[in-house]
């Protein structure tokens, strides 16, 4: 009986155990998730302020490489 006991405590330790880091795995999870989206929107509004630097550089009346190109002329 008492071994019994003592391994009924030993198991309710495990279990203890195993939600303690299951909830702690969680929460990383979650955070890093959180991180990855925002990831995402920086890296989608760098890609919009890309393009856009871009297109004045290179497209449209007036753009500085055709500027460029007309001075060098």
């Amino acid at each position: 009986m008492v071994e019994s006991l003592w391994k009924r405590e030993y198991q309710n330790r495990n279990v203890l155990e195993i939600a303690q880091q299951g909830g702690a795995l969680y929460d990383d999870f979650v955070r890093l998730s959180e991180n990855l989206i925002k990831l995402g929107r920086k890296i989608d509004d760098a890609s919009i302020h890309y393009k856009d630097t871009m297109k004045k550089l290179s497209e449209g009346k007036g753009n500085l490489v055709s500027r460029v190109e007309k001075l060098k002329r």
